[in-house]
């Protein structure tokens, strides 16, 4: 097995913009000078500026991934290194990796990692023709890139550089063009475990998309977004990540909304085990240390369908938490001031195995200053088998609520540019 790798990445956002040449200004305002090199002692850029080299055997690649859940474009680069020739040279020292990806201005971004020679084995069930693997993951914004790679081994003094171009096309008729506003070309990410919700999350991403919200009158956003291990999952760890992947991300995203006139709340609900699990008010970034205790709290990995079917009487706190925030006292406005417009998005994933018996209810007002969205995305690789989309109409009348189904992060950006469009003209 490939040994485990130690980084020189911070856990922290780390992205080192460079002056290429005297004669161009400087970067902007979010850039950073490299205070030096992460490897001082190896000449990496005497051996980028010589060009391609190949003295120790290697394959690199530079692709791009497409958008993300976190609405935003990611690449991922890579370097394999043959076992075989690993293991015929010596195993001390350290095998030492650079990438460094310049955008079309000459701005430069750095990132790298380095693995102990002697730790590197081979199991029994491999084969010398296994590859050593070192990846990166990055979000980009379009334009065109050059990517260098450079390797040192410190057994025997070799290296190798090699570079590769990386184009990324803009998104085709984008719902939000001016998101990216302000973003940096390039932020490597930390090289976190994927079995770790900050490998979902990524508080090492400390950038905020570019969403304003203005309105004529003053708005209250409430998100109320259900992580609950529920039955449409059947038990399956697998399939739960792969929710977890795409829920995280967009809650994440719908809390950068910049409501210029108004508030924004965040609740986290578990609907198997009815209870809200974290809630924030005023949201200016997200409490992610908080928000991941109780997630961790709520046991927020798998139930088993067994203990759901005893426990869970349906999502019936989905219903009575908007029925609560809607009867507020003190949001209910007093005097001259209007009341703000009340703003509900809840999400969840298809919510087809729960039991809505029952659960239609004359407590809800046919009206009130308020708009209720539904969001159900969907990850399973059915999409659609279990949508409760109507149920959930049926459960929450007579309150008009407006939904959108997603099976993938152009769908949740959609989403996410219709109701900004609809919210900005009420």
């Amino acid at each position: 097995m490939p040994p485990q790798r130690i980084s020189t990445r911070p856990r922290v956002t780390r992205f080192l913009l460079v002056l290429v040449t005297l004669f161009i200004s400087l970067p902007a305002l979010w850039a950073q000078q490299p205070e030096s090199s992460p490897f001082p002692d190896i000449p990496f850029d005497q051996w980028i500026k010589e060009g391609t080299r190949e003295q120790v055997p290697w394959r690199i690649r530079a692709t791009l991934l497409g958008l993300s859940g976190h609405q935003r474009l990611l690449a991922n680069f890579d370097a394999q290194i043959n076992m075989a020739e690993l293991l015929r040279r010596p195993r001390k020292g350290q095998l030492m990796l650079l990438i460094r990806v310049t955008d079309s201005s000459g701005r430069v971004f750095f990132d790298s990692e380095n693995s102990d020679l002697s730790e590197i084995k081979v199991g029994e069930k491999e084969g010398k023709g296994e590859a050593l693997q070192f990846s990166w993951k990055a979000f980009v914004l379009p334009g065109e890139y050059q990517v260098t790679m450079a390797l040192y081994h410190g057994g025997t003094g070799e290296h190798s550089v090699t570079e590769k171009k990386l184009r990324v096309a803009a998104l085709h008729k984008d719902p939000l063009p001016d998101a990216w506003r302000n973003l940096p070309p390039v932020e490597f990410w930390a090289p976190i475990k994927d079995n770790d919700p900050d490998f979902y999350f990524r508080p090492d991403i400390e950038s905020r998309l570019s969403l304003p919200l203005t309105t004529r009158r003053p708005v209250r956003i409430e998100i109320l977004a259900d992580f609950a291990a529920s039955e449409v999952f059947h038990g399956s760890k697998i399939a739960y990540s792969r929710y977890l992947g795409a829920a995280l991300p967009t809650l994440k995203t719908f809390s950068q909304i910049d409501v210029r006139n108004g508030s924004l709340d965040v609740a986290v609900l578990d609907l198997a085990r009815q209870r809200v699990g974290f809630h924030q008010e005023n949201v200016k970034e997200l409490d992610w240390a908080k928000m991941r205790k109780a997630l961790a709290e709520n046991e927020a990995g798998v139930v088993s369908v067994d203990a759901l079917k005893i426990k869970n009487p349906g999502p019936v706190l989905l219903r009575d938490e908007l029925l609560r925030r809607i009867n507020t006292p003190e949001l209910a406005g007093s005097g001259p001031e209007p009341a703000p417009l009340r703003v509900f998005i809840l999400m969840s994933s298809p919510l087809g195995l729960y039991s809505f018996a029952g659960l239609k209810s004359d407590l809800l007002p046919e009206k009130c200053s308020c708009v209720v969205y539904y969001l159900e995305y969907d990850a399973s690789y059915r999409p659609g088998f279990f949508s409760a989309i109507n149920n959930v109409k049926r459960m929450l009348h007579p309150l008009p609520v407006h939904t959108f189904s997603a099976h993938s992060a152009q769908g949740i950006r959609q989403a996410l540019a219709a109701i900004l469009k609809e919210v900005s003209m009420m």
